[in-house]
């Protein structure tokens, strides 16, 4: 069984044994262990998601992190894991009502049990640019459209915007960087020149396990899992 806390408000204190792992929700700080790069303040700027959905994008978050933190070799049949994830949330009831664990084996093939644990503090307070006000700010578009820089997604995307010339969407995506980073760009500025580039708002997140670094209560082991089965609930989160 491997334990993961997870904290989203870093002035608590993290009095874990050495074999619970942290994963810190901080964005834009180096103390986090869920890193989101030196931009990632900017995925978050100019709006504000309520209380639900953002406690479900840290359960996305964790979950990534977690997977790619637990290596499958080592288990007895050198795939499956038990995972233990207790997660800050607003409201315990609700969580502990729904069943996650069952769509998360059904992604990943692993044991998860999830355990939520209540935190008075919204995820994104003090993130830089979120707006810090009471309720929703949103985007002012027309949808959402999640986009990986595969063909799936673009042609889903190239439907949306064939279908309705007046139609705004904003495009979400996830990278670590990379081949997939650079996809991602290539195709926006493709599709910004031929639909224009009022039509199209790009939200793109970097976002993986943090390398350690003096500044983390408990830095995140250094191996790295390949078989990232949970990016699809990160995506939807």
């Amino acid at each position: 069984m491997t334990d993961y806390l997870v904290r989203s408000d870093l002035t608590t204190p993290a009095a874990e044994p050495d074999d619970v792992r942290l994963l810190d929700w901080s964005p834009g700080q180096t103390a986090a262990t869920i890193q989101t790069g030196d931009a990632g303040p900017e995925f978050f700027a100019g709006w504000r998601p309520p209380r639900p959905a953002a406690d479900l994008m840290v359960l996305g978050a964790a979950v990534y992190c977690a997977d790619k933190t637990t290596l499958r070799r080592g288990t007895v049949d050198s795939w499956t894991r038990d995972i233990t994830l207790r997660l800050p949330v607003g409201d315990t009831a609700s969580w502990q009502r729904a069943d996650f664990e069952t769509p998360l084996r059904f992604l990943t093939g692993d044991r998860w049990q999830l355990r939520p644990y209540h935190a008075a503090r919204h995820p994104l307070t003090q993130v830089s640019d979120v707006p810090q006000v009471k309720g929703v700010v949103g985007l002012g578009v027309d949808g959402v459209c999640l986009f990986s820089g595969g063909l799936d997604s673009l042609s889903g995307l190239i439907d949306l915007l064939e279908a309705d010339p007046g139609r705004r969407l904003c495009l979400v995506s996830h990278h670590e960087g990379g081949r997939a980073s650079t996809a991602q760009q290539h195709l926006l500025d493709a599709l910004r020149s031929h639909y224009g580039a009022e039509r199209i708002m790009s939200r793109r997140l970097y976002l993986r396990p943090a390398p350690a670094n003096g500044q983390q209560a408990h830095p995140l082991p250094g191996p790295r899992e390949n078989t990232t089965r949970s990016r699809s609930l990160l995506f939807l989160a």
